[in-house]
C-alpha cells in the first residue's frame, strides 16, 4: 500500500504554473494560488520521522510568495520502485525522487535523473561534504543533493539479558557471539530469539559492511570486470563468512523468517517488544527507541558489529543513507532545485531537531548542519552512543554504486545458510561468482566503474 500526503494530510492537486501572490485555503491550510506544484516521491519512514519532514516541507508551502506548492508521497519500501516505474510509464514522474546513494549510479546511467548543478546555488552545493560525493558525482558533475549518513550495521542489545545470562560486555568476535548466543537461548522465551538478523533483499544491503570487512573489499573488482572469487583466499574467506553465518541459523539463534512487520529497516521494534535479546540494526534506529521506546534506553547497549578476528577498526559497516535527485523530464527543474535547497540547506534548525530527535545517530551530509549538530552532541545524553556510532561511520565504506543485483546474489548465498543447503561453503561461493559474472555480462558493467583508476 503506499499512503498519499500533502502537507498536514490533505492533498492539493495544483495544476496551474502561473504564479499568483494571493492565497486561498482548503481545510484551514493556506495553499498559494497559481503556484507550481512539486511533487515529491519519498520512501515511507517511522511516524515521528515523516512527521518531522512534513514539518520542514509545511515551512515552505507556508511561504506564499514563492510560487511553489509541495506536495509528498510517501512510498513502503517493497512498492518504492514499481510505484516510480509505472510513473515514469505514465508520464506521471515526480519531480524529485527520494533514493538511497547506492541508487544512484544506477539511475544516472540510465537516463532516469539529471545534473542538480545548474538549478541549485553554488553555496548549497559547495557545503556537501566529500565523503558522500563518490556516490552522486559522476563526470564531474552531481546527480543528486544528500541527505545523511548512517551506520548500515551495529550490534545492538539488551542489557538486562546480558546481565541475566551472565554476560559482561558486548561480543567483539564471531565466536564470542555465537558464545553469547548459546548462554542467552536458555532464558529466551517461546517464539523469542537472541539474535535478529536481515532477511530476504535486505540481506543485501545490511550485511555489506561484514562482506567488505571479511574480503577486505567488494564481491566485485574494482573495475566492475568480475567477482573476486578466482583467488582462493577470497574464496577461502567468504567460506568462512558463510560458516559463521549458517551457524546462527543451525543453532536457532535467530528466525529464519521474519518476527515483525517492515523489514531490517525497523528491526528494533522488534527488540524493544522483547522479540529479541541482542539485533543487528542501522545506526538510526537509535532514533526509533527515543521516539517510540524511551523506556527502553536504559536497556540498550549498542557494539561494533562483531568480525571473525575481533578487530574494531576496520570496516564493520556502509555509510548509506538518502537524497534528492531531479527526475530527467520534470518540467520544473529549477523550481524543483529551489525546493530541495530550502529542504535540505535552508532550514538548518529544523534539519538541526531532526539530528537531535534522532539521538545524533546520523550524520548530515552537509557541513553547516554537522557544524551546528556538532555544538550539541558532546553534552547530549546520546554522546556515549554517538562515539560508538561516529566511530563505526568513520572507518565504513560508501555503499557501493554498481548494480544492485550483484548484492541480491551475495544475499541470495545467505539465504541458503538460512533455509539449509546441500551445498558446501565453497561451492555455494563458487556459484556466487558465475551468478555475478553473469550479472556483469549481462549489464554490460565490465571496465565502467565511474570512479576506477586502473
Amino acid at each position: 500500500m503506499k499512503k498519499l500526503i500533502s502537507i498536514i494530510g490533505a492533498v492539493f492537486l495544483l495544476g496551474s504554473s502561473l504564479f499568483g501572490m494571493t492565497a486561498c485555503t482548503k481545510d484551514d491550510y493556506p495553499v498559494e494560488e497559481g503556484a507550481t506544484e512539486i511533487k515529491i516521491m519519498a520512501r515511507e519512514f517511522e511516524q515521528w520521522r515523516n512527521d518531522q519532514f512534513d514539518a520542514v516541507v509545511r515551512a515552505i508551502n507556508e511561504d506564499l510568495t514563492d510560487g511553489i506548492q509541495v506536495e509528498v508521497e510517501y512510498v513502503i519500501e517493497e512498492n518504492f520502485n514499481d510505484r516510480l516505474t509505472s510513473a515514469r510509464e505514465a508520464g506521471q514522474a515526480p519531480d524529485i525522487i527520494m533514493h538511497s546513494y547506492n541508487h544512484i549510479y544506477t539511475q544516472y546511467d540510465n537516463g532516469n535523473i539529471c545534473a542538480i548543478d545548474d538549478y541549485m546555488s553554488e553555496d548549497a552545493m559547495n557545503d556537501i561534504k566529500d565523503v558522500v560525493k563518490e556516490a552522486i558525482v559522476f563526470g564531474g558533475k552531481t546527480y543528486a543533493y544528500p541527505w545523511y549518513t548512517e551506520a548500515s550495521t551495529l550490534l545492538f542489545y539488551s542489557k538486562s539479558k546480558f546481565a541475566e545470562a551472565g554476560i559482561e560486555k558486548a561480543p567483539e568476535t564471531w565466536e564470542e557471539l555465537l558464545a553469547a548466543c548459546a548462554k542467552i537461548k536458555p532464558t529466551m522465551n517461546k517464539g523469542t530469539y537472541t539474535l535478529g538478523m536481515p532477511l530476504g533483499g535486505d540481506i543485501g544491503w545490511g550485511t555489506w559492511g561484514m562482506v567488505y570487512n571479511q574480503l577486505d573489499g567488494w564481491p566485485i573488482k574494482d573495475d566492475w570486470s568480475s567477482s573476486v572469487f578466482d583467488d582462493a583466499e577470497k574464496v577461502k574467506a567468504y567460506a568462512a563468512y558463510l560458516d559463521f553465518y549458517g551457524a546462527l541459523y543451525d543453532n536457532g539463534y535467530a528466525p529464519v523468517s521474519a518476527v515483525h512487520a517492515n523489514g531490517y529497516n525497523e528491526i528494533i521494534s522488534a527488540w524493544a517488544e522483547g522479540k529479541y535479546a541482542m539485533t543487528l540494526a542501522v545506526s538510526s534506529q537509535l532514533g526509533t527507541i527515543i521516539q517510540e521506546y524511551p523506556e527502553k534506553l536504559d536497556d540498550v547497549g549498542i557494539a561494533v558489529m562483531p568480525t571473525q578476528s575481533g578487530d574494531k577498526d576496520k570496516v564493520t559497516a556502509t555509510n548509506g543513507g538518502w537524497c534528492f535527485c531531479i527526475d530527467a523530464k520534470c518540467a520544473n527543474k529549477e523550481l524543483a532545485g529551489k525546493v530541495i535547497e530550502k529542504l535540505m540547506y535552508e532550514n538548518t534548525a529544523q534539519n538541526v531537531e531532526f539530528y537531535t530527535m534522532s539521538g545524533y545517530s546520523r550524520t548530515s551530509a552537509l557541513k553547516s548542519v554537522s557544524a551546528e549538530v556538532d555544538k550539541l552532541v558532546k553534552t547530549s545524553e546520546y554522546a556515549e552512543f554517538a562515539d560508538i556510532i561516529n566511530g563505526v561511520c568513520a572507518n565504513a565504506v560508501m555503499e557501493p554504486i554498481y548494480t544492485w543485483n550483484v548484492s541480491l546474489q551475495v544475499a541470495w548465498t545467505m539465504e541458503n545458510m538460512i533455509q539449509g543447503t546441500s551445498d558446501t561453503t565453497v561451492q555455494l561461493t563458487q556459484k556466487l561468482a558465475e551468478k555475478i559474472d553473469n550479472i556483469i555480462a549481462v549489464s554490460d558493467i565490465a571496465g565502467k566503474n565511474p570512479h576506477y583508476n586502473g
